[in-house]
């Protein structure tokens, strides 16, 4: 009876041992199956980190190009702008000294402009002065123009009366003038 029952719990535990192979087995295709889901899964993400990695870089690349073409403008801008200041602040300097000497001309003309209005002045005193003189001397010089007049008319007289002595000299105005008194 030893062995029926040594023999019933062989053939329990070869059972026992088939139902735990058979879900050993069963746990082992389950685990096999999901390693490869897991496996395709992991690959498909692979391939997908792959392609979004190339695109990135494609884009890195695009970006680095944009930047040194934005570099470059930059600097050409920059070049262009120094020159330009450059250009400005000469064209200031320029104009710093066409203002000081426009300061200086104007103060000249300022101090010329002074001169002629004392001038002026001195010579409006001066023509008042001659006016004022002209005046005084006018009613002397009409009085030297009649005394004039007259003494033509006496010296006419004279020729007249010294003709008629001595009938073929002729007596002009200026032989008289030359003539001592």
């Amino acid at each position: 009876m030893e062995t029926v029952e040594f023999r019933n719990q062989i053939e329990q535990m070869e059972a026992n041992q088939r139902k735990r192979e058979e879900k050993l087995l069963h746990a082992v295709r389950e685990a096999e199956e999901n390693h490869t889901k897991v496996k395709t899964e992991l690959s498909s993400m692979l391939e997908s980190q792959i392609e979004i990695g190339n695109k990135l870089k494609e884009e890195y690349k695009k970006l680095l190009e944009k930047q040194k073409d934005l570099e470059t403008r930059t600097k050409l801008n920059y070049m262009e702008i120094c020159e330009e200041n450059k250009t400005l602040k000469e064209e200031v300097a320029v104009l710093k000294d066409q203002n000081t000497n426009y300061s200086t001309q104007e103060l000249e003309l300022y101090d010329h402009i002074q001169l002629l209005e004392k001038s002026l002045a001195d010579a409006e005193v001066q023509a008042k002065t001659y006016y004022e003189k002209s005046f005084k001397l006018l009613p002397k010089y009409n009085h030297v123009l009649k005394e004039r007049q007259h003494l033509r008319q006496e010296v006419e007289f004279l020729r007249s009366q010294l003709t008629d002595f001595r009938p073929n000299t002729k007596i002009s105005i200026s032989d008289l003038d030359n003539q001592p008194v």
